[in-house]
């Protein structure tokens, strides 16, 4: 029978190396599982082409991403909300820059026509100077033809 002082004196000079064999193997234990999880998750898919007599070989890796389907949803109806406040925003911006350049042309045509000019097609204008008629050259007067051929 070994006397329990001897388990103790050897466990006492033995202890680095058994504290140093459980933190190797508890970090072998977590990476090991880890990295086997990674290779699971990864798919390699692999095409080969050949294109002027040269073999093309074309590796994609892709990783399989599951989502729950309530999340899903709530990330395409908030999508949607996003996307029309964009398309209203735009449409608003469209709008005001539209009016704009209509308010710009018009005060354009305001400053190239003159307001005399503008209404005489519109209206006839008479010019009543100081009380006296104007001829017009559209006005004709009527001439009495016997008094033509009188003479």
């Amino acid at each position: 029978m070994i006397p329990p002082s001897a388990v103790i004196q050897g466990l006492l000079q033995l202890w680095p190396y058994v504290a140093g064999a459980i933190a190797i193997g508890s970090v072998l234990g977590f990476a090991i599982p880890v990295t086997e999880k990674r290779k699971q998750e990864t798919h390699t898919i692999t095409r080969e082409e050949i294109q002027n007599n040269v073999k093309i070989v074309t590796k994609i890796r892709k990783k399989e991403v599951a989502i729950d389907y309530d999340i899903f949803l709530k990330m395409i109806s908030d999508y949607e909300k996003v996307k029309q406040e964009a398309q209203k925003s735009v449409l608003t911006q469209l709008a005001l820059l539209e009016a704009k350049k209509e308010e710009q042309k018009d005060k354009q045509l305001r400053d190239m026509i003159k307001p005399e000019d503008a209404y005489t097609d519109l209206v006839k204008v008479r010019n009543n100077g100081n009380g006296k008629k104007k001829k017009n050259e559209s006005e004709e007067e009527d001439i009495d033809t016997p008094e033509l051929y009188k003479e």
